[in-house]
């Protein structure tokens, strides 16, 4: 940097530059704080669907995630490639039980891919893995993690039960946004893109349902359902709430009541049953578990239907990657994990490993692989 200043003859004149701190750059004048490249020049990462690409940006003179470029038709983006996804086993899908470390409850999953997956639980668990092995990170929470969900590999949240999100920026957990309920109970965040999410608190002190929009780290209240108490549901898993947004302004969410916000209110959508774990793929196809008897429920975007796969004890979620490859996970008498799988017409006992706890929480890679957890360090994988 370099100052206007009077010279030994009276004029004028620049000074001698004066170096900018390492960590700084010159802008109008002045020392200020520099940018941090963001990814390394040409690699690439799995985003919304599609592949971003690391590219230069010219104001900052840094390195940063481009746009994300949808995927060919039948294409699918695994560690940051658009490839022709194997074909999807469903009844005939052989899961496997991963050697995990610890042995805490687990209570969701979600992968940017099939090759880089996270699993999170009690005790402020924070499992990953990278298509070979699973390692334990350090989340910075004691308390029990309820919801992970992001949007690439940088970019992944997790909340727990008294409302603190945080985030996986590709390097480590650092705490991100606290929704602070008087008295926090449950919570699950549903991810829209960069840092930009919806929140689902359940605060017991009232007995209400209060909806969050956070972007950049900032939250406001969307909406608040009340009273409405959440309910246990049947077989070993503890309550829980579920939330997917499809928008700032559209959103389905299962909280005992099968429930909807259209960007003004929440509203009960009127479920035969009380509802648990949710799986939507669009607003007008979802499916959430019934409290009791094995069943679940179907939503056509209008009402909502009974479905009974089969599963003689107690579902806890489903998950898919299509209408007519759905699975649904949960438990059988005795605590003994069970899944189903529908294929469009009807519903088929899949087999699961003798010693597999009861399952709580599943999610489908875009390239067929299923991932199922639960119980006691429950971690199954089908393929």
């Amino acid at each position: 940097m370099q100052v206007c200043e009077v010279g030994e003859d009276g004029c004028l004149e620049w000074s001698a530059p004066d170096p900018c701190a390492a960590d700084e750059v010159c802008e109008d004048g002045a020392c200020v704080l520099g940018c941090t490249d963001a990814c390394a020049p040409g690699a690439s990462q799995c985003s919304g669907g599609g592949v971003s690409e690391c590219v230069d940006d010219p104001q900052s003179g840094c390195t940063v995630w481009s746009d994300a470029a949808a995927c060919g038709p039948g294409q699918v983006c695994l560690q940051g490639e658009c490839v022709l996804p194997a074909s999807a086993c469903l009844g005939d899908c052989v899961f496997t039980k991963q050697a995990v470390p610890g042995g805490v409850d687990f209570y969701s999953v979600w992968g940017a891919d099939a090759e880089d997956v996270w699993v999170v639980g009690d005790s402020g668990a924070a499992l990953h893995y990278d298509g070979t092995s699973w390692l334990a990170t350090d989340s910075g929470i004691s308390t029990r993690l309820e919801c992970v969900h992001g949007s690439a590999a940088d970019d992944v949240y997790a909340i727990d039960t008294e409302g603190a999100i945080i985030r996986w920026d590709g390097i480590e957990w650092l705490p991100y946004v606290d929704l602070n309920p008087s008295w926090g109970w449950n919570a699950c965040i549903s991810v829209l893109g960069e840092e930009n999410m919806l929140a689902l608190v359940y605060d017991e002190s009232g007995e209400k349902q209060v909806l969050w929009h956070v972007e950049d780290g900032l939250k406001t209240q969307l909406s608040v359902y009340a009273p409405q108490g959440v309910f246990t549901p049947s077989g070993s898993k503890p309550r829980s709430i579920s939330l997917r947004a499809f928008s700032e302004t559209q959103a389905l969410m299962t909280a005992s009541r099968a429930l909807r916000w259209d960007g003004v209110s929440i509203t009960d959508t009127g479920a035969p049953n009380r509802s648990f774990g949710l799986w939507a793929p669009t607003p007008n196809l979802a499916y959430a578990a019934a409290h009791t008897d094995g069943i679940g429920h179907r939503w056509d975007g209008a009402t909502w239907k009974v479905v009974n796969p089969n599963l003689n004890g107690y579902m806890h979620m489903f998950t898919g990657t299509a209408s007519d490859r759905v699975f649904g996970v949960g438990e059988i008498l005795g605590g003994v994990a069970a899944i189903t799988a529908f294929n469009g017409v009807g519903w088929v006992s899949v087999p699961t490993p003798a010693d597999a706890k009861a399952l709580f929480a599943a999610w489908a890679a875009p390239t067929g692989e299923v991932f199922a957890v639960g119980k006691a360090g429950t971690v199954l994988i089908g393929e």
